[in-house]
């Protein structure tokens, strides 16, 4: 049975990802927003999108305000939610 419903997004969810700790997680969506949400209370604590469709999200291991996401454009981005902005592109898969 359902647990919980989160909402944020437009489209349809691509893909989720649990932090470590499982009180947060990342969501990309067809409408091209990334989220953070907060497990516990449902809301959206952080929201970004590069204006290309994210495929997938992870968070980087060694500091969960960053994390790692493919896109439909061929590139990987790093984000840094701290200060909601891409900080790396990874761009050798073209």
């Amino acid at each position: 049975h359902i647990l919980r419903t989160y909402y944020g997004h437009s489209h349809g969810v691509r893909n989720i990802c649990f932090n470590k700790l499982g009180d947060k997680f990342l969501t990309t969506s067809y409408d091209r927003w990334i989220k953070l949400y907060d497990t516990e209370t449902g809301k959206v604590i952080w929201r970004g999108t590069s204006g290309i469709l994210p495929f997938n999200a992870k968070f980087y291991p060694e500091n969960e305000n960053e994390f790692l996401c493919g896109q439909k454009n061929k590139i990987a981005v790093q984000w840094d939610m701290r200060y909601n902005r891409i900080i790396q592109k990874y761009d050798e898969h073209l």
